[in-house]
């Protein structure tokens, strides 16, 4: 850790991905100058491209960063609902208190990828309610962004129906 003035921090090292259908995984290390401060934190930059390098546009808030894209203090994130069969450029700084002040470049680790094909995600989910008529709560088989998967059991002793929910 160099401490010889008080600036931007170094790019992080050793940055890897990992790409799956339509997220890709980043890793990193943390730079080897700090700029002098212990407050370093890491952002990323994503920017969808066509086939020509030079023309890349920011890629909008339908990508999905976890854990943030932005004051970072773990050096990985992952980037998903990206498009499918798209190029991508992603760029990861590392930042402390005076790099927004700085009038040096930025320093970052970079890596372009290409996405496969999207795949719908279904995963298990929980879900709390209650039917009336229900012997049992439903349970959610399935959940996605747009879609729910319910199952369960009705007596239709109330006289509904018992294939409707009403939600």
């Amino acid at each position: 850790m160099n401490k010889t003035n008080k600036g931007p921090p170094s790019a992080p090292q050793n940055l890897v991905y990992n790409i799956n259908q339509t997220t890709v995984s980043l890793e990193w290390g943390p730079p080897a100058d700090t700029g002098g401060r212990n407050d370093v934190t890491y952002r990323v930059l994503c920017r969808r491209c066509s086939w020509e390098p030079e023309e890349c546009v920011p890629c909008g808030p339908g990508v999905t960063y976890s854990p943030a894209q932005s004051g970072l203090v773990d050096t990985y994130v992952s980037a998903t609902d990206l498009l499918a069969h798209a190029n991508y450029t992603l760029e990861v700084e590392a930042v402390n208190g005076v790099s927004d002040l700085s009038r040096t470049q930025r320093l970052f680790a970079a890596v372009s990828v290409s996405t496969g094909q999207a795949v719908k995600r279904i995963r298990p989910c929980s879900l709390g309610l209650a039917l009336p008529g229900s012997p049992s709560p439903p349970t959610a088989s399935a959940c996605s962004q747009r879609d729910l998967g319910l199952a369960g059991t009705s007596n239709g002793s109330d006289g509904a129906d018992p294939r409707a929910l009403n939600l």
